[in-house]
């Protein structure tokens, strides 16, 4: 895993919390209306239907948080599937390339060793050859 995948990963981790956050702030209209219903039932002086609405209102909040809670979920998964796949091809990609590239160095390190040896050998046969007719 290179640089560029870690900080791919950090920001897909960073918007998720950031939109898990913003969950916690979102306003719902239908709870927004069941809070006036409650707040105007308390101004009347019926207390006991302005907790029943009050009772309504929370139930209906956490409702809607667990279920846009579980959309986010959901998305983020999905995004954390499809850059884990983005970046599976990507180091697959840079491995065939690095494989390649091994094999081309180990081709060329295999032909200089062969002209190495047939240097020495002429260079051998050379130096016998002239110590021969000096002899």
């Amino acid at each position: 895993m290179n640089t560029v995948h870690i900080k791919e990963l950090t920001n897909l981790e960073k918007k998720y919390i950031i939109e898990k956050q913003q969950l916690k702030n979102k306003v719902y209209p239908e709870v927004e209306s069941l809070k006036q219903m409650a707040a105007k039932l308390t101004q009347q002086g019926e207390y006991d239907q302005a907790q029943i609405k009050v009772n309504e209102m929370m139930k209906m909040k956490k409702k809607l948080l667990k279920q846009n809670e579980y959309e986010i979920d959901r998305k983020h998964n999905q995004r954390v599937k499809n850059l884990e796949e983005k970046q599976c091809q990507e180091l697959k990609v840079l491995e065939e390339e690095s494989e390649r590239e091994l094999e081309r160095i180990n081709n060329e390190f295999e032909e200089n060793i062969r002209v190495l040896k047939l240097t020495l050998k002429s260079t051998i046969k050379a130096s016998v050859s002239d110590y021969a007719l000096t002899a």
